[in-house]
């Protein structure tokens, strides 16, 4: 080129001994004289290292964020005031199914579902006017194939950044998360389904005692609406407890607190509860069981109970009976020995009568023929 232009301009680097590399402007011409003839060559360089590097560093910074953004899990969508995309990322591919070609100048309210539409505009226009009072939303978005899936977009206003000027829509695939919530609520309906019908009581509560929800059988044991219970302790509800010998409860003792406390399994203990309705007090036999997470701290404590009242009072009849038998029996032991002890008198008192009756008959015979010395002793 230097030959064929007789000038040359461009970019050349030097390494160093030290392995340091520079970089260098570098033009190149000949130099001619009067005649036209070729006598010299002049060569120019301006040492343009730091710039190169700073060059290298953003080529460096902008590979990364495009391999950063294009790889993502998430897709980045740049839409105007007017909810025109202007931008797309490559994950859209892989989540809705457009290439980014078919989406550009589109509308991105356009791909929402119907039922959604007025939530995603409402968030939309309050992203532009910089009042995003919602964080994220959690929308419908229609697949290239027509499937409905479910995202959750947030928004992010940089209209007024002139390297941007758009706003910022990130959209994640919210499926995964969708369906493990509505899993875990048909699971916790399945569940409270299940032990509303129960005979026996069951209460559970939170981490911090509070009732989060109660079944049939509690209410009718206790009289009360099912909203009596949620959200108090059954400590603080009812505070006047006993043991079956009459001590009271305190508080440490009660099943539900010692499972939150000790995080083991409370069972079997049996609690004279006063009923304020009945005015009497209803025996209740109570089980405590903790549910603890991956690192072993309560989240919730199952509590069942069942009235034993009935019971208590067959066993106190049925105590109030034996001791009733036991003491006719006693009665009866005491009645047998005093006759036995008449009829032993009356034997002894007859014995006595006869021996003293045949003592003075034998007298009366030794004294009708005893001499006057025998008539005197007599």
């Amino acid at each position: 080129e230097l030959r064929q232009h007789h000038a040359w301009e461009g970019k050349v680097s030097f390494t160093n001994r030290k392995g340091q590399t520079f970089y260098f402007l570098q033009t190149v011409k000949y130099i001619f004289d009067d005649t036209g003839n070729a006598v010299g060559i002049l060569a120019l360089g301006r040492d343009i290292t730091d710039r190169q590097r700073a060059e290298d560093q953003l080529v460096k910074s902008e590979q990364f964020y495009r391999t950063l953004i294009a790889d993502s899990l998430d897709l980045t969508l740049l839409l105007n005031a007017s909810g025109e995309i202007t931008f797309s990322t490559a994950a859209i591919r892989r989540i809705l199914g457009y290439t980014e070609d078919e989406v550009l100048q589109t509308n991105a309210f356009q791909y929402i579902h119907p039922e959604d539409l007025g939530w995603a505009l409402q968030s939309f226009e309050r992203e532009i006017v910089e009042n995003p009072e919602i964080k994220f939303i959690v929308v419908r978005i229609r697949k290239k194939n027509g499937d409905w899936l479910w995202c959750m977009a947030r928004g992010h206003n940089m209209l007024d950044n002139p390297n941007i000027n758009a706003v910022v829509i990130y959209i994640h695939d919210d499926t995964p998360r969708k369906m493990a919530t509505e899993a875990l609520l048909e699971s916790e309906k399945r569940f409270r389904n299940l032990i509303r019908d129960l005979q026996i009581g069951v209460l559970l509560q939170a981490a911090d005692g509070t009732i989060e929800m109660t079944n049939n059988a509690t209410c009718r044991m206790f009289d009360v609406s099912e909203e009596v219970f949620l959200g108090g302790r059954i400590w603080e509800l009812y505070t006047d407890v006993t043991h079956e010998d009459g001590r009271r409860f305190l508080q440490e003792e009660r099943p539900s607190y010692k499972a939150l406390q000790t995080r083991q399994l409370v069972k079997d203990v049996v609690m004279g509860v006063w009923h304020p309705k009945r005015q009497e007090r209803i025996w209740i036999l109570i089980n405590a069981d903790p549910i603890l997470d991956e690192n072993g701290n309560v989240v919730r404590v199952v509590c069942s109970f069942t009235n034993i009242t009935e019971r208590k009072k067959l066993e106190r009849k049925s105590f109030a009976e034996k001791m009733a038998h036991q003491r006719q029996l006693a009665q009866a032991t005491i009645d047998g020995q005093e006759q036995e002890r008449l009829e032993i008198g009356k034997e002894l008192h007859d014995n006595i009568g006869q021996q003293l009756t045949t003592i003075k008959l034998f007298l009366d015979l030794a004294k009708s023929t005893a001499d006057e010395t025998t008539q005197v002793m007599l």
